[in-house]
């Protein structure tokens, strides 16, 4: 849990004042500036442990799956224009709204990282195409979205370790996006799998359920979080 005493929040402070008085001197602005922007890496991995470590239960709404979906997609597209990127986006959704009882904020997280990691697989110089869809049942109680790409495939023995805290296999990011994931699926009392073939592409498939039904042990873990809450950090996509 973050307090206001916080040692990065004071860093980070400081720096802002620092940044102000140096309005004037380019070059100095731009270490104070670096500094900042490592305070606000630093204070969102400290976030995402505390959501890893110790949220329990999550704050449930009706949403529409299809209006996060395709919040999603206009954040992927943006990140494909602003690195001028080749990637093809597709978006498969129903027409009829699909309500369910959820978190959106991690439903945002779960999608966006997927779909960021997604568009990351695909080789700079290849035509790329990342593919989102969504199937539900309603007499199942279940939904579910795929993450399709055809980047360069996942190793069937780094598979198992894909959502472990820290595990990556790129040369940039903390490793938590995907543990991020596999968390806010499982609080949501859902599964994810990984499909992939090397050379050919990946898909990741999650399947959450449309309603909730709590139990006694949803209503304690709920009263222990309240108690004592972890705050998930401010969203970013694709810090994998």
């Amino acid at each position: 849990m973050r307090t206001n005493c916080n040692p990065l929040s004071g860093i980070g402070g400081f720096a802002a004042l620092l940044k102000k008085e140096l309005a004037g001197e380019p070059k100095k602005l731009q270490k104070v500036e670096k500094i900042i922007r490592g305070v606000h890496t630093l204070d969102r991995i400290a976030g995402n442990l505390l959501f890893l470590t110790r949220q329990k239960t999550i704050r449930r709404e009706d949403v529409d799956i299809r209006i996060i979906l395709s919040d999603v997609a206009q954040i992927l597209e943006s990140e494909i224009a602003n690195h001028n990127s080749s990637i093809k986006l597709w978006l498969n959704l129903p027409e009829e709204n699909v309500i369910v009882s959820a978190d959106p904020e991690l439903l945002r997280l779960i999608f966006t990282n997927l779909g960021k990691n997604a568009m990351q697989a695909i080789e700079p110089d290849k035509f790329g195409e990342v593919k989102i869809q969504l199937i539900w049942r309603l007499l199942t109680n279940r939904y579910e979205v795929t993450v399709d790409d055809n980047g360069s495939g996942i190793s069937s023995d780094n598979i198992p370790k894909l959502f472990n805290p820290f595990f990556t296999t790129k040369h940039y990011g903390t490793g938590l996006g995907l543990a991020l994931v596999k968390k806010a699926v499982e609080l949501h009392q859902g599964d994810v799998a990984v499909e992939s073939v090397i050379g050919a592409g990946s898909r990741f498939r999650v399947s959450l359920p449309i309603r909730h039904i709590p139990t006694l042990t949803d209503q304690a873990l709920q009263t222990a979080d309240n108690q004592n809450p972890a705050t998930l950090p401010p969203f970013v996509a694709g810090e994998n």
